[in-house]
C-alpha cells in the first residue's frame, strides 16, 4: 500500500515539487481536509496520513488492526477509492483530464 501512495505523488506530473515538498499542505485538497492531520512535514506525510486517516473512519480500525485478509482487501478497496479521487481532484486542478471520463 506505501507504494502505491509513494508512486502517486514520485513522478511529479499530479505533484510537481514530489514526496518532499509542500503544495499539498499549502493548497490542500478538499479529498483530504476530513481525513488529515493539521500539521504535515510534506506531501508525503499529508497523503499517507489522509488515506490511512480515511480508512479507519471507514472501517473503524487502523492498517495494522486488520487481521483477516478480507479486512485488508477491504481496507486497501477504500484506500485506492480515496486515491483515485485525490488524484482526480489534482487533475482537476493541474486542467488534466481524467483519462476514465474521456471513455465514458
Amino acid at each position: 500500500m506505501q507504494l502505491i501512495l509513494r508512486n502517486c505523488i514520485s513522478d511529479g506530473i499530479l505533484v510537481p515539487d514530489r514526496p518532499t515538498g509542500k503544495s499539498l499542505i499549502d493548497l490542500q485538497l478538499q479529498s483530504l481536509i476530513s481525513s488529515s492531520p493539521k500539521k504535515a512535514a510534506n506531501n508525503s506525510d499529508l497523503l499517507f496520513a489522509g488515506i490511512f486517516g480515511h480508512i479507519k473512519r471507514e472501517t473503524g480500525k487502523e492498517w495494522k488492526e486488520h487481521q483477516t485478509e478480507e479486512e485488508y482487501e477491504n481496507a486497501k478497496k477504500i484506500a485506492l477509492k480515496k486515491l483515485e479521487e485525490i488524484r482526480k481532484e489534482l487533475r482537476k486542478r493541474l486542467g488534466q483530464p481524467n483519462l476514465l471520463d474521456l471513455l465514458e
